[in-house]
């Protein structure tokens, strides 16, 4: 006996059959075998239906049924088989004809902008309800992989938010020229420059992970760089420094170990009696250093063997410094008063001084740059400071020419 199938159910499978021939085409090849034919084509479907965006009203009703009050336009659309509305911030008074089509032929501007970047591949849904999270939260997450300059920079950004969130909606060229005045009022030109280049990084990975469409900071004048200061011992001011009693014999020995090899902080804190080896006849250092991860081979002077004094067991650390920097800074500081030199210097001043001993002293740059281990001319060059020794030394390199010889008296010397 036959069974009976009523005009809906004939009619439900040729629409079915219909959807499953127009879809056969764009269901991706890269969709698992595994995975039902009719899911995989009403899938695709589904994501093709998200893509048309509509505009809606919003209002109330009277006891009549007729709109109440203003109307508010927002636009609708679905992400994953979940309706989601996009507020524009429109609305208009519905007895208000010229009110109603001024509003409501900006919000179909709105609607087909939003379309055009759908269809372009520009916009991502999902981007546009990662738009409400908290820019400040997602700088914060990024913090925790960089340097202390990202550290620095997410302490002003939370002292400019007091505490408020800040959606990255908000984030356009009016909220970047803000935080960029407040930075600026608070920071020298140049640390404030540092300052908004992570803000431009930051923004810049948002787009990576399509939370925003662009960068706003394109549109954005950074501050200007003014002339950096890098202080430095001169050789007078590095005596001077080495006969004044020191609040810690330790970082007095490290530093002026450092003056005379260049070496960092964290090489200097680092290292080991086993790091020191004979090279030729001459004791070397043989590390590995720190900051870049670059081996350095670096044979030391006499002046430097005297101050790593009688040596131990090959696993011991040389030097025995503060294990907080922010304490070998403290050191430096009252060193540095009570020596009179009329200025402060940190740690890594040592590393200038010993990069501008070395090119007073006649050092070409390419060789200082190999003794400093570092891998570009480009780097070195932060460190050369002029000295008014430096600057005679240039000028006595003129050629000596007497203009006055052949008794030419036109012209008259200043």
């Amino acid at each position: 006996m036959h069974k009976m199938i009523s005009p809906a159910a004939v009619l439900l499978r040729l629409n079915c059959s219909w959807l499953s021939v127009s879809y056969t085409l764009k269901c991706p090849q890269s969709v698992p075998e595994s995975v039902p034919r009719h899911l995989r084509y009403f899938g695709n479907l589904k994501d093709d239906l998200a893509m048309k965006v509509n505009l809606r009203e919003k209002f109330q009703r009277d006891e009549r049924g007729k709109p109440k009050g203003r109307i508010r336009l927002y636009l609708d659309y679905m992400i994953q088989g979940k309706r989601h509305k996009e507020y524009l911030n429109l609305s208009y008074d519905p007895r208000n004809r010229d009110e109603k089509k001024e509003t409501l032929t900006l919000a179909e501007k709105t609607r087909l902008r939003r379309q055009l970047e759908i269809d372009s591949g520009e916009h991502d849904f999902a981007a546009v309800f990662k738009k409400d999270a908290d820019f400040v939260a997602y700088f914060e997450s990024l913090t925790r992989k960089r340097d202390r300059g990202w550290r620095t920079t997410l302490y002003h950004l939370k002292n400019f938010a007091n505490g408020d969130r800040i959606p990255f909606k908000h984030i356009n060229e009016q909220w970047i020229q803000q935080f960029q005045d407040y930075v600026v009022d608070h920071v020298s030109g140049n640390t404030a420059l540092t300052y908004m280049a992570k803000i431009k990084a930051a923004l810049n990975q948002s787009v990576r992970d399509r939370i925003l469409p662009r960068n706003p900071f394109v549109f954005v004048k950074p501050p200007k760089r003014g002339i950096i200061r890098r202080p430095f011992l001169t050789e007078e001011e590095l005596r001077k420094l080495a006969n004044a009693p020191s609040p810690d014999a330790e970082v007095r020995r490290a530093f002026l170990f450092a003056c005379y090899t260049g070496l960092r902080l964290c090489d200097v804190k680092a290292l080991r009696w086993s790091e020191i080896a004979e090279d030729m006849g001459t004791p070397a250092l043989r590390i590995i250093q720190g900051k870049t991860r670059e081996p350095l081979l670096q044979k030391l002077s006499d002046e430097a063997i005297q101050l790593l004094g009688a040596r131990k067991n090959s696993h011991s650390l040389i030097f025995h410094l503060p294990e907080l920097d922010i304490r070998t800074w403290e050191v430096m500081r009252e060193w540095c008063d009570k020596a009179k030199l009329g200025k402060r210097i940190s740690f890594h001043a040592s590393r200038r001084t010993y990069a501008t001993l070395l090119l007073s002293g006649g050092v070409d740059i390419l060789t200082a740059s190999r003794l400093l281990g570092h891998t570009e001319i480009r780097h070195t060059q932060i460190y050369v400071q002029l000295t008014d020794a430096m600057k005679q030394r240039a000028i006595d390199v003129l050629p000596k020419i007497d203009f006055f010889s052949s008794g030419n008296d036109e012209t008259t010397a200043i």
